[in-house]
């Protein structure tokens, strides 16, 4: 598993402990349903094999102790500070949509800008994935 392969036997031990309280229905993410709803080009088999190279690519930069800075839309942010177990930060805007109060610390407060994750002279297999943005 991802806890396995890229945290340290600390960090596992932590994230391996069951679940306190009820945990709400999930499903199987379902690749061709992906790749139908958010591309007109891509195949199930290309959606599973960038986000496997992407969670592979998260866990090795987690491994090694490098900081992990990743916006997930409106919804939160992905961070790990070095040596620190990975966290994931809810946005106000996400636990008010839950009707939820949120905590002192999350996305919103010392919020840091990144480096971009995409660049104007990527290269053609890139630009070929069919992946829209605005400039920030």
């Amino acid at each position: 598993s991802f806890v396995r392969s890229y945290l340290s036997q600390e960090a596992a031990r932590k994230h391996a402990a069951p679940a306190q309280g009820d945990l709400c229905p999930f499903e199987e993410f379902n690749f061709s349903k992906a790749a139908i709803k958010f591309s007109n080009q891509l195949t199930k088999d290309q959606v599973f094999t960038m986000l496997r190279g992407l969670s592979q690519r998260i866990g090795e930069l987690i491994s090694e102790g490098k900081e992990v800075d990743i916006a997930l839309g409106d919804v939160g942010k992905l961070t790990c500070r070095g040596d620190r177990d990975p966290k994931f930060h809810f946005s106000h805007d996400y636990y008010a949509q839950e009707g939820l109060e949120a905590p002192t610390m999350s996305l919103d407060e010392g919020n840091s800008r990144s480096a971009a994750a995409f660049r104007r002279d990527a290269a053609p297999e890139a630009m070929s994935l069919g992946i829209r943005g605005s400039a920030a």
